[in-house]
């Protein structure tokens, strides 16, 4: 989607950037969530298993001194057709981790190579035909 509003000039807002909290590296193929919390619905199994262990992958090439959501945010943030990113966050903690990597510092070309080769391209799937179908009546 960024190289058509890289094409037409158009701005975009990031959306979900941490993928529902996969990609902050604290899911595990463990983790459980609180009986009726929506996490259930999304992190089924077909979802859960697969979106860890891309996240896990990723643990492995992020640079010392640097987070899991610094990368991630610092990728999202380092494409210019991104305007903003929708965040939500807890803790003053993070609200303050993610101010600071909105500080115009780009990522060295070699990690955005090596970020590139993991996207993502999901394919819909019955488990997210059913997750969009509830979250619908839920909100």
């Amino acid at each position: 989607m960024l190289h058509v509003c890289d094409a037409l000039d158009v701005a975009d807002i990031a959306c979900v950037p941490f993928e529902e909290e996969t990609l902050t590296g604290n899911i595990t193929k463990e983790t459980t969530f609180p009986e009726g919390d929506w996490s259930n619905l999304y992190f089924v199994p077909e979802n859960l298993n697969p979106s860890v262990e891309r996240a896990d992958l990723l643990k492995t090439i992020f640079l010392e001194g640097m987070t899991m959501p610094d990368m991630v945010l610092r990728f999202i943030l380092n494409h210019l057709a991104l305007s903003t990113t929708m965040l939500g966050m807890r803790k003053i903690n993070h609200e303050k981790a993610n101010i600071a990597d909105g500080d115009g510092k780009r990522l060295a070309n070699k990690l955005l190579t090596q970020l590139n080769y993991h996207r993502w391209d999901r394919i819909p799937t019955s488990w997210s035909d059913e997750y969009l179908k509830l979250k619908k009546l839920i909100l």
